[in-house]
């Protein structure tokens, strides 16, 4: 059985220090599966446009940009407690638009359905425990599980589909990494 554990943010300057729940899915029944769709779901989300691969990477493109006109406002945002707010309806629904759109050969395997419903299993299969206790994650996903930030990315590339690249209104340069916005 998966157990959950706290990590403290300490950088938060408050005491007692708020802290961040981890539910370590090594050994789980579901930590092969969440690995087996994190292959699928993690190589297509290096597509999205917002697309950011570490510190490296958000500097490299930041040089390419070149100087930023005079008018130019820096925003920085983060998406609070993004993992266990994700509906688990919409984001299921996110991952298939994504597999229908890159996964284009309907005889492939496994099927995009089957991947579908194998996250679908990580998601709603999450029991754990603490403090003896068992327990059953009922919406979003652990912190813990690998396809976690395949599966949060993937979710908000979406997002950004329909809200972001739609309004009539772009920014200069749009970049995110996980949940942290540019």
């Amino acid at each position: 059985t998966s157990q959950l554990y706290l990590l403290p943010k300490i950088h938060k300057n408050v005491l007692p220090p708020p802290s961040r729940p981890i539910i370590s899915a090594n050994g789980c029944p579901t930590e092969r599966i969440s690995q087996f769709v994190d292959h699928f779901l993690n190589h297509t989300n290096k597509n999205l446009r917002s697309f950011v691969k570490d510190t490296t990477h958000f500097l490299k493109l930041m040089s390419d940009l070149g100087e930023l006109p005079d008018n130019c406002i820096l925003v920085t945002m983060d998406v609070s407690s993004l993992y266990t707010n994700i509906p688990n309806d919409e984001g299921l629904k996110a991952a298939m638009e994504t597999f229908m759109r890159t996964r284009t050969n309907p005889s492939i395997k496994p099927t995009n359905l089957t991947l579908v419903k194998m996250l679908e299993m990580v998601l709603k299969m999450n029991n754990f425990q603490f403090n003896g206790v068992n327990f059953l994650q009922v919406g979003g996903t652990a912190m813990g599980t690998k396809v976690a930030p395949s599966y949060a990315v993937n979710f908000m590339g979406a997002f950004e589909r329909t809200h972001i690249y739609t309004y009539h209104l772009q920014p200069l340069l749009y970049l995110r990494y996980i949940d942290d916005i540019f």
